[in-house]
């Protein structure tokens, strides 16, 4: 089980989104079933918290599209698949064309030095056969330039693929290919072309989506990265 904040030093806010991503492990690990009725009482029992905070854990995970509502049993466990994987990637695809679009006049020196230093460590990761720590600070890149694009619709939106976008890693992806797009994106918002770093955002999650779509199940991942 993930720790979780103490419900008496804990903000509600924070202990909400502690459940939420523990709600969200268990079913993107398969613990929770499709299907499974997510009984509030048992939960807030489990994590020692209160019911609302569970309510609203469960409300934000409706719209992550991981629980559905059935009106004879209530909040239930959506089916996760690939066709709902790969709807990810699409609204993807368009989210962070537009944040690194907005990245070309928001980002300072300092973000960028940083930005680049990670591309680094993920390819060396990556290179070395790490690839749950190499996913991991993928996904801390991408969500960096959506903080940094600055339009809170835009990051309101990526929590709907947030969720599905942690549990997924691509074995056998070619490192070199995944190190040259992060550069051409870190590239182009440095020298401020909009257009060419939007392409290169968007180019980016698309070979994603096809490797997905094309690879045979075995190759995918599906594991919680944190």
């Amino acid at each position: 089980m993930p720790s979780l904040p103490s419900p008496k030093l804990a903000t509600q806010k924070v202990a909400r989104h502690a459940v939420r991503d523990y709600i969200a492990r268990r079913i993107a690990t398969g613990q929770y079933q499709p299907g499974t009725k997510l009984v509030q009482n048992g939960i807030a029992q489990e994590l020692g918290v209160s019911r609302a905070v569970v309510r609203e854990a469960i409300f934000e995970l409706l719209g992550m599209g991981l629980v559905e509502t059935n009106d004879n049993r209530g909040a239930v466990v959506t089916e996760f698949n690939m066709a709902r994987l790969l709807e990810c990637y699409e609204l993807r695809e368009i989210l962070e064309g537009l944040a690194a679009r907005r990245c070309c006049d928001r980002i300072t020196v300092k973000q960028l030095r940083e930005l680049h230093d990670l591309i680094d460590e993920i390819h060396r990761l990556h290179v070395d056969g790490d690839h749950e720590q190499s996913a991991r600070l993928d996904r801390k890149f991408h969500l960096a330039l959506t903080r940094i694009a600055d339009n809170r619709l835009v990051e309101k939106l990526s929590g709907t693929y947030a969720v599905l976008g942690k549990v997924v890693t691509i074995r056998h992806a070619d490192p070199e290919q995944t190190y040259t797009e992060h550069q051409a994106i870190l590239n182009h918002i440095q020298s401020g072309n909009h257009q060419a770093a939007e392409n290169a955002a968007r180019l980016h999650v698309h070979k994603a989506y096809q490797a997905i779509q094309q690879r045979p199940p075995e190759e995918l991942g599906l594991q919680w990265i944190a």
